[in-house]
């Protein structure tokens, strides 16, 4: 009798243990998991020559900040694409910054091929110089 007692004790146990660990699991991951809700500010210079200033836009309801690279297959599209949803939801505060992380050091005329490889993606997009990769670094 005393060894059913035992054994009836035994699995409560570790049910009632495996019930709490199961609901402590998903909070302990929830707070390792949770989303940075505020993004590494940056002033890097605009292809334009000006600066582009991520600090400039806080408070909008939204900006998307891509990194690209013109040897990167997927980035012309991703230009093309992000330039559609700019012009189609720039009226309810949407904006971008592309910021170009071609390699550590931009080659000497590299200005002329972007200037290229932009006109090909009919993209209004604002285009940040990430000279060093210093804020690709700092995002990844």
């Amino acid at each position: 009798m005393q060894s059913r007692l035992f054994s009836r004790n035994l699995i409560i146990t570790f049910f009632l243990a495996t019930a709490l660990a199961l609901a402590l699991v998903p909070t302990a991951l929830a707070s390792d998991a949770a989303p940075q809700t505020e993004a590494s500010a940056f002033a890097l210079r605009g292809f334009d020559g000006g600066t582009i200033e991520l600090e400039a836009r806080r408070g909008q309801p939204l900006t998307a900040v891509i990194f690209f690279a013109t040897w990167n297959p997927r980035s012309h599209q991703a230009l093309v694409d992000i330039g559609e949803l700019r012009e189609q939801y720039a009226q309810k505060g949407f904006d971008v910054i592309m910021v170009c992380s071609e390699s550590e050091t931009f080659p000497p005329g590299f200005d002329d091929t972007l200037f290229d490889y932009l006109a090909g993606t009919n993209a209004d997009v604002p285009v940040a110089m990430d000279e060093g990769l210093v804020t690709y670094h700092d995002w990844h």
